[in-house]
């Protein structure tokens, strides 16, 4: 640990440049979920999300935060690009 940086007890001790796990999480799912999709790869994406899910369950504000997207990003798709995202979208939810 680097001597010149102080503990804050306020922040947990983790310092103000250490963020949770949790908090590392969030944010990287909100920047991938404001990234522009293409709509052919949104499946995929929610099936990596859901395997994210699967191995450390969502919190509500991750799972907010992704169910948004996804379902902004299924307005912009063929209608044959529906099912498998909303089959990946429901095992999302279980």
């Amino acid at each position: 640990m680097d001597s010149d940086k102080e503990i804050d007890a306020d922040d947990g001790g983790l310092g103000p440049d250490i963020i949770s796990g949790s908090e590392f999480r969030l944010r990287h799912l909100r920047s991938v979920c404001a990234l522009r999709w293409c709509p052919a790869h949104a499946a995929t994406l929610c099936g990596l999300v859901r395997m994210l899910a699967d191995n450390a369950r969502l919190t509500d504000r991750e799972f907010s935060v992704v169910s948004e997207k996804l379902c902004s990003e299924m307005k912009r798709l063929r209608p044959q690009e529906i099912p498998p995202l909303a089959h990946q979208m429901l095992l999302l939810c279980r």
